[in-house]
């Protein structure tokens, strides 16, 4: 591989690294600020641009409102929601 070549693989690697970082930070501060959430209950990690949602919320209308701050936030390519929800009583879809 030519010394260009690797520096642009390099330079990549580093800007990926570089916007999950900023994507996970935007991902913490929409979950404390945008919604009510229990959000320090719930773990987050970025990946790619994916973003994954753990741990647990009291309520199923807390499990959509995570899910729906963190997919409207730029550079989110998908959400993986796996919160588990205290409630027994499951969200009522339309339809």
């Amino acid at each position: 591989m030519g010394e260009l070549s690797k520096q642009t693989v390099s330079r990549t690697h580093h800007d990926a690294e570089a916007d999950d970082t900023d994507l996970a930070f935007a991902v913490r501060r929409a979950l404390e600020w945008g919604i009510v959430v229990p959000n320090q209950q719930i773990r987050t990690t970025v990946a790619d641009g994916v973003v994954t949602l753990e741990g647990k919320v009291d309520l199923w209308r807390q499990y959509d409102d995570a899910e729906r701050a963190v997919r409207s936030l730029t550079s989110v390519r998908e959400v993986r929601n796996l919160l588990a929800v205290e409630s027994a009583t499951p969200p009522r879809r339309a339809g």
